[in-house]
């Protein structure tokens, strides 16, 4: 099992522990193109973040256009991870994982997950779900409420522990 993980880039998921939850959705953002973006401010608690997931949606379509995630510290405009998923691969009303090499000191600070797909256009996009209910205020307090007043229904993972078998995905 630690093998396959070290081969395919994924982390044995029995060093891995759950972060965050934030399971609540009501409805989607809207599609996400152009310059319609979408993100969530969050404070991690653990050192080793490794994984952001989002629950997204197709609007029971074929997507073809690459969504891009960027991870960032705090107000920065500097990515700490990026990711890209095409979004032919992502399910319908399911989470979407978006993993990346873990950072070692991220315990207590502030990131902002975002996602975009500027080639993506009304009719070939993907969302995300949501709700307006307030429900995740940790980075909102540090942030001074620049999110706004939505949620994204997310979740984050660490590793557990500073020993990790870690191997970035090959390019395919």
């Amino acid at each position: 099992m630690i093998l396959k993980g070290i081969l395919t880039g994924r982390v044995n998921s029995l060093n891995s522990s759950l972060d965050l939850y934030q399971p609540f959705a009501d409805l989607p953002f809207g599609e996400i193109y152009k310059q319609n973006i979408c993100g969530q401010y969050f404070v991690c608690k653990q050192n080793f973040l490794y994984r952001v997931d989002f629950f997204l949606a197709t609007y029971g379509r074929k997507n073809t256009k690459d969504i891009v995630f960027h991870l960032r510290q705090g107000t920065s405009k500097n990515d700490v991870a990026t990711v890209v998923v095409n979004a032919s691969s992502i399910k319908d009303h399911a989470w979407q994982e978006f993993e990346f090499p873990p950072i070692e000191n991220s315990a207590g600070k502030v990131y902002y997950a975002l996602l975009e797909s500027p080639d993506s256009e009304p009719g070939n996009a993907v969302t995300a779900l949501m709700t307006r209910r307030r429900v995740y205020l940790d980075a909102e307090s540090v942030l001074d409420d620049q999110q706004g007043s939505i949620t994204l229904k997310f979740r984050t993972y660490c590793l557990s522990s500073n020993r990790f078998d870690y191997l970035p995905r090959s390019e395919k």
